[in-house]
Order: C-alpha cells, then structure tokens, then sequence
C-alpha cells in the first residue's frame, strides 16, 4: 500500500493524485487457470493450505475457501481453494490502487478509476463506481465506507450500495469508530465527523494535515506541527501536541481494539493515548519495507533482500524465499503469498 503522502492546503497536489488511471501493463487476455501442484502441509505455526501454478500481481486470502487474484490481464478472479475452480471473474480490467480486509475474511479494493469491489467469505460479490480515483476504504457497520478524489462518499457491500455525500475537495482517508462514527479527511485538510451516515461536525483546514485515527474513543490528527484531538462538539482540532519523534511518522489504528499506534519511518512505535505520554510500542518493520499487520498489528509481513518475511510481536519469525507479494486476511489466520508463476494460502498460528 501506498504511504501517507504529504500535502499542505496552499500547494498544488502532486500529478500521480490528479492522474485518474495508472499505466496499463501488456498483458494476456483471458483470464489464467490456477493448477493446484502441491498437497497441503505443515511447517511449524505455518501451514501451506494450497498452492496454484498462476500468474498474477496480487492475491489475497478470501474467508477459508476462496482466494481472490489480480490477474497479469488486469481483471479479477475469485477461485476455490480445494479445486482451485473459476469461481468468478471480472468482464473488465480493475486499476488496483488499494485493498482492504475485513472482519470475516471479507475483501474490498479500490481503484485508480473509481471502482470498488467487494468480497465476502462465501463468495458473494458487489460493486460500486465513484467516479473518480479512490482515496480509501474502511470496514465500517457490516459494509465498506469508500471514499473518492472527488468527494463522492458511498456505503457498499455484496448487499448494497448507497450514496451518503459529497466530500469537499475530495476523500483523502477514513478512519472509523466500531459501528458508532467515522470520520474523513479531506484532500485539502478538512475533517468531517459522521455518527451512523449523519455528519455532525466539519472543521476548517488544518495546514500540513497527515493522517487521522480513532484511539480509546478519541479523534486523532496527525499533521506536520504534531499531535491534535478533533472536538467533534465544537468542530475545532486542538493545539498540537508534540509527538515522541521527528521525521516521516504515520498512524496504523488497531480497530480490534480500538487503539493505535504513531510508527516512524524505522518502525519505532508509540502508543496513542489520552494522557499523552505515548508510551513506546513494538518494533515493526522499517516503512519502506512494511506491506500489512494483522491480528491486532501483531503480525505484520514485510519485504526483504529474502522474499516476504513473516514478524509476530516484533520479532521475524518465517521468510517465504523469492516470494513478490503478500497479502493476509485481517485476524491474521490466512495469507496470501504470491511468487513468479505461483501462489500459496498459508495458515497461520503463531
């Protein structure tokens, strides 16, 4: 996934968030067929589940029996894992631009044209178009909250899919409360705060805006001058409280528990809470490394000299050699790992 890209209200935005497509890769056009080519076994706390002879750019765990992939033409497809059968396919290529898992082994990506997708365990699909670039997605009350460049915010899932509102100036992130609120942070620094579908709140912009997320409850923003809480009551962000760290920071929110942590670019943390002490957390992987955590930020996959490596609690823990991509499912039970011309379904108990 892409970084927290910095940007301040009085600059022009950068040309790739103004570009509504990436460039297309030259690619087949049918949709390739997975060959299973190795019998599940185990490997200690990881257990190979199933293993394809497919080409593709991503892939990702999708409940316990599919998996869905991003085929080299560009399209999706969601095959079974015991026969790995065609389960589904997309007639159209999808500009992957990011994904998200959710609660259940669900699955929701975004694309570069505005395009969602929607997975859920049993293989169920749903669909929406925004119209413009995807800025971000989150889980949010047994649905997807999508957010788009220009300010188009839905509801979406295999069931549904409802238009809530217009964003000013666009849909930069989401972050969400359980099934209570969430809010979003706009292209040029504004936040609105929603309970349900309902905004309550909307700030002025906040120069140097970052990132924004939920912790204990409360509101954060992380902006270029450190640290605020967002009153929702009164529409206002507070004084910025000057974070444990200096340089590239980000927020990485643990919506299990509803908590999160400030990272810095080597992969220090710190925790977010209401005293303000930032108390230090785990070690993670350097940003420029990092791929995804899961299982409440305990697990986390990485990049390497290696292939993808495997951390738990902060320690690394499996490599899987000559490995391109990883992707888990949010408990952190399944992960999708993806080599030239293969892929595997990993079970994970560590």
């Amino acid at each position: 996934f892409p970084y927290t890209t910095l940007f301040r209200s009085n600059r022009p935005l950068p040309a790739w968030m103004t570009s509504p497509t990436q460039p297309a890769s030259p690619t087949p056009d049918e949709t390739p067929e997975a060959v299973p080519v190795a019998a599940p076994h185990a490997a200690g706390a990881i257990a190979l589940v199933a293993r394809f002879e497919i080409v593709c750019q991503s892939a990702w765990p999708v409940g316990d029996r599919l998996m869905a992939v991003w085929g080299t033409n560009g399209r999706l497809a969601l095959y079974t894992l015991h026969d790995a059968a065609l389960a589904w396919s997309d007639a159209d290529e999808f500009p992957l631009r990011l994904a998200r898992a959710g609660a259940g082994g669900a699955l929701a990506l975004g694309g570069w044209d505005g395009s969602v997708r929607c997975f859920a365990a049993d293989g169920q699909t749903g669909s929406a178009h925004l119209g413009a670039t995807v800025g971000d997605i989150r889980a949010f009350d047994s649905q997807w909250l999508a957010g788009a460049w220009n300010g188009r915010l839905v509801s979406t899932g295999v069931s549904r899919s409802s238009h809530l509102m217009e964003i000013d100036t666009g849909a930069y992130r989401i972050a969400t409360l359980g099934h209570a609120a969430f809010a979003v942070l706009s292209m040029q620094s504004s936040i609105s705060v929603f309970r349900g579908e309902t905004r309550i709140a909307q700030t002025t912009p906040v120069p140097g805006a970052i990132d924004l997320a939920f912790a204990e409850g409360v509101l954060y923003l992380l902006s270029e001058r450190g640290i605020s809480i967002v009153d929702a009551d009164h529409s206002a962000v507070s004084r910025p409280d000057r974070p444990p760290a200096s340089g590239d920071l980000r927020l990485l929110p643990n919506p299990s528990s509803q908590s999160c942590l400030l990272v810095d670019a080597n992969g220090q943390s710190w925790i977010i809470d209401k005293a303000g002490t930032y108390p230090r957390g785990p070690k993670l992987p350097p940003a420029s490394h990092f791929l995804q955590a899961a299982d409440g930020l305990r697990t986390c996959f990485a990049t390497s000299v290696a292939g993808i490596d495997c951390w738990r609690d902060g320690i690394r823990v499996h490599t899987w050699h000559e490995a391109v991509a990883a992707a888990p499912s949010a408990d952190g039970r399944r992960v999708a790992v993806v080599f030239a011309g293969a892929v595997e379904i990993h079970e994970v108990n560590l």
